[in-house]
């Protein structure tokens, strides 16, 4: 009995020693196929001291690069820098308490998308703000459940972002 623990205990430490690292699939690039950075928060770039590198698709469609402006197609692929005509209106996250420009230009095209009737553009993303993006989200099948902590259910994170981009350029408010 004590040789079959001992055996499976050394079968565990050389399939964890063999076995993929965190490394080699931040090195392959493979994390950018999940939902890295994801509205939750869950799970992103960044995570276990990996810096992201990489542009991400959610599946809302668009497009998200690093905050950096600098990214890589691949980890042995030279850096490039988001396009300087980059068209995108929104290039962070935004959730309650968040404040300024951004935050009137997401309510003014809520209030497009027929979520946001109010038309109160005060440039605080409140409890209204959170029900129209609640509301947005769920019309694209982004999130329909949880909390801006858990799912980014409320929250205009990277998926939510994407898409307002993808239907949205800066001149369209």
């Amino acid at each position: 009995m004590k040789n079959r623990i001992y055996i499976l205990v050394i079968i565990f430490f050389i399939s964890v020693a063999l076995g993929p690292t965190d490394v080699s699939a931040h090195r392959s690039g493979c994390h950018r196929w999940h939902s890295c950075p994801s509205d939750s928060g869950s799970y992103s770039c960044g995570d276990a001291g990996h810096p992201c590198s990489y542009p991400t698709y959610p599946a809302s469609g668009g497009v998200v690069y690093p905050p950096s402006g600098q990214y890589k197609d691949c980890y042995d692929c030279a850096w490039k820098s988001v396009s300087t005509s980059d068209s995108r209106a929104w290039k962070n996250p935004m959730q309650k308490g968040s404040r300024g420009v951004d935050v009137i230009n997401l309510q003014k095209v809520l209030n497009k998308e027929g979520v946001y009737p109010e038309a109160i553009y005060s440039g605080s993303y409140g409890i209204l703000t959170e029900l129209a993006v609640k509301k947005f989200q769920t019309k694209y099948n982004i999130v329909s459940e949880g909390s801006p902590s858990t799912t980014g259910y409320g929250r205009a994170g990277w998926a939510t972002i994407a898409k307002l981009n993808a239907l949205y350029t800066s001149a369209s408010f």
